[in-house]
C-alpha cells in the first residue's frame, strides 16, 4: 500500500508542485523587475489611455479642472484622473547648502505628475499629486546644482521659499516643477480608463476638439 502511494505522489503530486512552484518564480522576477506593475498607480490593473489638450488660448483654471475631476470621476466617460500645467518664468535656483545657484524654468503642476510629464525616475518618488513645500527637479538640474542626480530629500530654495526634492526624472532641460493648487492651466492632460472613442469622451467632459 505505503510503496503504491509513494510511486503515485512521485508521478503526478511531485511534477504538479513543481509547475505551481515555476509560475510563482515567474511571478516574483516579474513583479521585481516591474513587469506587471500599473502605468501611474492610477487605475490597479487596467491601462489607461492619455490624452492632452492644449489650452492656451482658453480661460481654464486648475480650479475648474479639480471641480470637473470630481464631478465626472465614475462618469460615463470613464475619466480616471486629470493633471495640468503651466510655464512660469524662470530664475536662479539655490542650494540649501552650498548657496550655490542655477538658473532653470518653472513648471507648476496639477494632479499627478507622472500623468503630466511621463518619466522615468531617477531618485525619490512620484506621488499621486505634488504637494506644496515639494519639488521635483529634472536630472541636468539636478546634477548642475548638487552634482548628483541622487538627490531626493535635499533643500533648496528659489522665490525667497525654501522646497524638499521629492524626485528627480530623467529630462535634459533644467526645469524645476512645484505644486499648482489654483491659477490658470495651459496643457491638461486626462487619463481614461479605456482607449475606445477618446475624441468622444473628450466632447463629453467638455474639452473635444483641442
Amino acid at each position: 500500500m505505503n510503496t503504491e502511494w509513494m510511486k503515485r505522489v512521485k508521478k503526478f503530486v511531485l511534477p504538479a508542485m513543481g509547475i505551481v512552484l515555476f509560475g510563482l518564480w515567474i511571478l516574483y522576477i516579474g513583479l521585481g523587475f516591474g513587469f506587471f506593475k500599473p502605468w501611474g498607480g492610477i487605475l490597479g490593473s487596467q491601462q489607461p489611455r492619455r490624452a492632452e489638450c492644449d489650452l492656451s488660448f482658453r480661460n481654464v483654471s486648475m480650479e475648474e479642472l479639480e471641480a470637473l475631476e470630481e464631478e465626472q470621476r465614475g462618469g460615463p466617460a470613464g475619466l480616471a484622473a486629470v493633471a495640468a500645467w503651466r510655464t512660469e518664468t524662470g530664475g536662479p535656483v539655490r542650494d540649501g547648502v552650498t548657496g550655490k545657484e542655477v538658473n532653470a524654468g518653472v513648471i507648476r503642476v496639477y494632479g499627478p505628475f507622472d500623468l503630466a510629464f511621463p518619466s522615468r525616475v531617477l531618485s525619490g518618488s512620484l506621488s499621486q499629486n505634488m504637494r506644496p513645500g515639494d519639488c521635483v527637479l529634472t536630472g541636468a538640474l539636478s546634477w548642475e546644482l548638487f552634482g548628483s542626480v541622487d538627490t531626493q530629500g535635499c533643500e533648496l530654495s528659489f522665490g525667497g521659499a525654501s522646497y524638499r526634492v521629492a524626485a528627480v526624472v530623467d529630462r535634459k532641460e533644467k526645469v524645476i516643477f512645484f505644486a499648482a493648487l489654483k491659477g490658470w492651466a495651459q496643457r491638461a492632460a486626462f487619463a481614461f480608463r479605456s482607449g475606445e472613442r477618446i475624441g468622444e469622451k473628450l466632447e463629453a467632459i467638455g474639452f473635444g476638439g483641442r
